[in-house]
């Protein structure tokens, strides 16, 4: 059996916060009022931010406190309201106490259950509450973002039929 690929927990988290309420973007980078590359960024009616780190192995996630960003901003940016790290079910029931030794106070975990599709909150975010509601213009900029992703990945599937 295959372990879960990011489009996997992509999916999963699509439906749990739910494509038909708030915006979805994937690998979001630069702009937006965003300092460096979100993996999933999900835009609340309300406009607040979501942030979602997809981590799929524990040297992947011990990896991501290398990042500059953590160094420079222990917390988060204005931008984004809660921050979860999300894990394959296998991985976070594995390395648990491994996990919530390291993730940052602010910063919830959620896990994917492969066998289900199905994302869950394991640990709730606690929301920055400096945090700033997205703008018209910028909610507009993330939705064209997200239509351009989708454009491009059909004319990628065009192409292999």
């Amino acid at each position: 059996m295959r372990g879960m690929t990011t489009t996997d927990i992509e999916l999963a988290l699509a439906k749990y916060f739910g494509v038909r309420t708030h915006i979805m973007v994937p690998n979001v980078s630069w702009g937006a009022g965003f300092s460096d590359e979100k993996d999933l960024i999900v835009v609340r009616a309300s406009g607040y931010v979501v942030e979602c780190e997809i981590k799929r192995s524990f040297s992947d996630f011990k990896n991501d406190f290398k990042k500059r960003k953590w160094k420079k901003y222990p917390n988060l940016s204005p931008t984004i309201r809660e921050f979860y790290y999300v894990f394959p079910e296998e991985l976070w029931r594995k390395r648990k106490s491994d996990i919530e030794a390291l993730i940052q106070p602010f910063a919830g975990v959620m896990f994917v259950s492969k066998k289900w599709n199905q994302a869950s909150i394991a640990v709730k975010a606690k929301p920055n509450k400096l945090a700033r509601k997205m703008n018209d213009k910028q909610k507009l900029m993330i939705a064209r973002l997200g239509m351009l992703r989708m454009w491009s990945l059909k004319k990628q599937l065009n192409s292999k039929s």
